[in-house]
């Protein structure tokens, strides 16, 4: 089944769902097992994290948010990460190391162009709610493997090498062999090239997280419909394999910040 923006969680495999948010169009994703909850990226402010934890509540008083997984350190996927004040945020290394620096970083970018931009779903609203933000980082990191303990079910955590960032994830279900790697794919939008992004590692990097997967996996991209379709297709899917294999986009681009349009607005 294929999550709408804007329509909260929809189940894509046994008590794992995904929301997607009009909103840089993101997708969070959600694994439920005995000992409570993983919400995997949490959104772009605290207040669109609390909408992340309303939609939660709503598919039942009894889930309990005990972890959050920020698959990388982009403000889209981790500013929302102060809405859940109870649960144990998780990433790996370079995230811990970087958070800040990141968050200063997109703030300052968005106060030099704090409008609406509808192409992206967001408003001015939304930008102000970016700024307003107090940035929570993980509290805990690793360098390679991580694993959630939910007592029926684990939820593990990969770094492959750099790609997006210097500290992409990939969180696996294997009990109901689902993916989500976050900005690694992207389907509603080519990749994100910024100025940390690492873009002749990427593919690398990718693959290495691809030798897991099968037809029957349901891989979740970090922005745009999920899940992929024909996910052994995966580089040709999110247009990536081509630019990586050609030189078109093996450099560096330095003129687009992550997530933020030439303009200066934030992107994806």
């Amino acid at each position: 089944m294929t999550a709408a923006p804007g329509g909260g969680f929809t189940e894509v495999a046994d008590r794992v769902f995904v929301a997607r948010y009009r909103e840089w169009d993101v997708n969070v994703g959600l694994v439920l097992g005995r000992h409570g909850a993983v919400v995997i990226d949490t959104r772009a402010s605290d207040v669109q994290g609390a909408h992340v934890l309303d939609d939660v509540r709503r598919l039942g008083k009894d889930v309990v948010v005990r972890h959050v997984v920020s698959t990388h350190v982009h403000f889209d996927h981790t500013f929302g990460n102060a809405a859940f004040e109870t649960a144990i945020v998780h990433a790996h290394d370079n995230v811990g190391r970087t958070t800040q620096t990141a968050a200063e970083h997109i703030k300052a970018l968005v106060r030099a162009d704090p409008g609406a931009a509808p192409e992206y779903g967001y408003t001015e609203r939304d930008a102000a709610e970016v700024l307003a933000t107090v940035v929570r980082g993980p509290d805990r990191t690793f360098g390679s493997n991580a694993t959630i303990d939910l007592g029926d079910r684990v939820v593990t955590m990969a770094y492959a090498g750099r790609g997006h960032t210097d500290g992409d994830v990939a969180v696996l279900v294997p009990d109901t062999d689902v993916m989500f790697l976050g900005d690694l794919v992207e389907e509603s939008a080519h990749p994100s090239f910024g100025d940390d992004c690492w873009p002749l590692e990427w593919a690398d990097t990718l693959t290495s997280h691809l030798v897991q997967v099968s037809e029957r996996t349901v891989v979740v991209p970090g922005h745009g419909r999920p899940p992929l379709t024909s996910p052994r297709g995966l580089m040709g899917d999110c247009r990536l394999g081509w630019w990586c294999s050609s030189g078109t986009w093996c450099r560096k681009n330095s003129t687009n910040p992550p997530g933020i349009r030439p303009s200066g607005r934030s992107a994806t």
